[in-house]
């Protein structure tokens, strides 16, 4: 006679043991059984996520303080398991040359082990189960729902200290409606919906002193800002493991940014970073490079089997990748591992693989702030730091999407339908500036779009999964464009600027994969991509609307001072990846003209419709500002420009 509850308990403890280093599973078998179980006090296992996720960060500590795991016995075909985590607090840092040096070996055999190990474990039962339990297992599997109360994340580096805490986040499956169901995987239907609630997320950005602690506190970058995603995705059947086609798009209310001129150099720091990264860069500072020789030299002392395995996985898998690897596999539980046939077809589907992601947001306001360094007798004689705002960027209706078909193909589209610049207080060099009301009109440094209000219906929503009319939510197949021509000739600029009234950007990349490459264009990798002669176009275009901007003295001062707080960093640069030389390379013209076809080609449009500009005089008293000396690198494209005013 088969139980049921020696098939599931196993499953659920041997997934959750993956993760969690101190779980004791034969001590809380027995409380599964009765329906529910708790742990408390559990630590994370830090090399398995830094292998599952494969980001260039290292994660310095993971706890967690409560996991729940909710069996409803009785209702295993209506109801979903519920699994419960209260307070996870997680650390990471930049990983260094010596990091990855220290636990290289370490990382291959944990890999090893989640191949062929833990990872791949089989309930611990005699025989397989039966062809109808399994169906059950695998409908309760993909229908876990996941909770997570009061998420804290913390990065560090240098002496920035990023913090980010979510009161909540709630996974579950969904309807064709978008409503939470319970969703029945053993039907013909390959399609599959999921929902993410994220209530009050909270970003800070602080400074800390020699001794690791934080002498002020800055204003919150982001304060409990609440969102929704959804996940769409379809398969080719109910028992294959990739979704052919994914599309998760997010949508928040209200968003309000704040950001002080102490915060603007730490958060340029994260912004190069995250160009570092997305370029292919040493993710190192300078100061902290090591010589690459010393890495590949641990390499080449590995095994040749543990190395392999370490380079098919860094090949196959990106950073990226789990930002969708959320979504559950619909296959069979005890599945064994992958075929020659099942890996040749996974290449192949990952190669046409359709991935969309979007980010929509109603109304945002960014609000710039200078610090003010006050005397409060109260505090002994402390200096008391008051943050007073500069300027206020408010935008309605903006949408960011990002499209891709496997490697060759890819497409960022981005919007505002109305922005308005403000300037709040006084100016920064003491000129009263809107103290009185009969220049309140003066403080609109820019407006351009639509403001709300106006009868203007926003259209930002258009075609995304929070539109009813979208073929999604009308039970209709979406139409992809994944040609570089027709999609310009579709979506011109006129088309752009009607849907955002305000700011339009469209980036278009292309590559030509040989008919031989096709079905494996998903093992290469980007430093394959940079030595073939495959060619590459890309095509940018700007759009802007109708606009109004005024450029007065209160203006410039502001702007001075946000270029004062930016310069104001002594933080190292991020190291190239690749070391360049400083020899002349002599290229005869026929040599060059063969070299010009393969050379990538970059377009740049930029087209403005009725744009009016007014200059003031200068009415306020010299604000004098020191120049940094700032040193860029160079580098050499293939760039066409065209200016259109209309």
């Amino acid at each position: 006679m088969f139980k049921l509850e020696s098939y599931i308990t196993p499953l659920l403890l041997n997934y959750v043991d993956k993760y969690i280093k101190n779980l004791k599973p034969e001590d809380s078998q027995f409380s599964l059984w009765g329906g529910d179980a708790v742990f408390c006090n559990l630590d994370l296992r830090l090399d398995v996520l830094e292998q599952e996720l494969q980001l260039p960060f290292t994660f310095v500590n993971g706890h967690i303080h409560e996991l729940r795991i909710h069996i409803p016995w009785t209702k295993l075909g209506s109801e979903p398991v519920v699994i419960t985590i209260n307070t996870i607090e997680c650390i990471l840092k930049l990983s260094t040359d010596n990091d990855d040096q220290d636990s290289d070996r370490q990382k291959t055999l944990n890999l090893k082990k989640l191949s062929t190990g833990r990872s791949m474990k089989k309930p611990d039962v005699s025989e397989a189960p039966p062809g109808y339990v399994q169906s059950l297992i695998n409908r309760v599997i993909s229908n876990i729902c996941i909770i997570c109360n009061n998420v804290i994340l913390k990065y560090v580096e240098d002496d920035i200290v990023l913090s980010l805490n979510i009161k909540s986040v709630e996974l579950f499956n969904a309807n064709n409606k978008w409503e939470k169901a319970f969703v029945d995987t053993n039907m013909a239907d390959t399609i599959f919906r999921k929902v993410i609630y994220m209530q009050d997320l909270t970003v800070c950005l602080d400074k800390r002193d020699a001794c690791g602690k934080i002498e002020t506190y800055q204003d919150p970058l982001l304060y409990r800002c609440s969102s929704t995603w959804r996940v769409y995705s379809i398969y080719k059947s109910p028992h294959s493991k990739y979704p052919s086609v994914t599309r998760i798009h997010m949508f928040c209310e209200n968003l309000d940014f704040s950001l002080t001129d102490q915060q603007l150099p730490m958060f340029l720091r994260l912004l190069y970073l995250c160009i570092a990264l997305h370029n292919g860069n040493n993710i190192t500072s300078q100061e902290n490079a090591k010589n690459y020789e010393d890495d590949s030299e641990i390499k080449a002392g590995l095994p040749e089997e543990e190395s392999g395995d370490t380079e098919m996985f860094s090949q196959d898998d990106s950073w990226g990748s789990w930002a969708w690897s959320f979504v559950p596999d619909v296959g069979v539980v005890w599945s064994s591992l992958d075929s020659e046939e099942e890996q040749e077809e996974s290449n192949i589907l990952k190669s046409k693989k359709i991935y969309q992601f979007g980010i929509y947001i109603g109304k945002s306001s960014c609000v710039l702030k200078h610090t003010v360094v006050s005397q409060d007798s109260s505090c002994y004689g402390s200096a008391k730091y008051i943050f007073s705002p500069l300027m206020i960027l408010k935008m309605y209706g903006c949408s960011m999407e990002f499209t891709s078909k496997g490697k060759d193909f890819a497409n960022v589209q981005s919007g505002i339908c109305g922005i308005t610049v403000t300037g709040l207080e006084d100016c920064v060099c003491g000129y009263q500036d809107f103290s009185n009301n009969s220049s309140k009109m003066r403080n609109i440094f820019l407006k351009s779009g639509v403001p709300p209000g106006s009868g203007h219906a926003y259209s930002f929503l258009s075609s995304s999964l929070f539109d009813p009319l979208a073929p999604e939510n009308c039970n209709q197949e979406r139409k992809y464009c994944f040609n570089c021509a027709e999609h310009l000739s579709t979506l011109t600029e006129e088309v752009m600027v009607q849907r955002f009234p305000a700011f339009a950007f469209d980036y278009l990349y292309e590559l030509e994969v040989p008919d031989d490459w096709i079905d494996k264009i998903s093992t290469i990798t980007s430093s394959f991509l940079e030595d073939s002669n495959w060619h590459e176009s890309s095509t940018c275009r700007l759009v802007f609307g109708p606009f109004c901007a005024d450029i007065t003295s209160s203006l410039v001062h502001r702007v001075q001072k946000l270029l004062v707080s930016a310069s104001d960093y002594d933080y190292p640069y991020y190291a190239p990846s690749r070391k360049t030389t400083s020899l002349p390379v002599i290229v005869d013209d026929d040599v060059l003209g063969v070299m010009e076809k393969f050379v990538p080609l970059r377009q740049y449009h930029l087209t403005l419709f009725k744009p009016v500009l007014r200059l003031s005089v200068a009415d306020h008293s010299p604000y004098h500002i020191s120049k940094p000396d700032v040193k860029k690198g160079k580098k050499v494209i293939v760039v066409v420009i065209s200016f259109v005013f209309i």
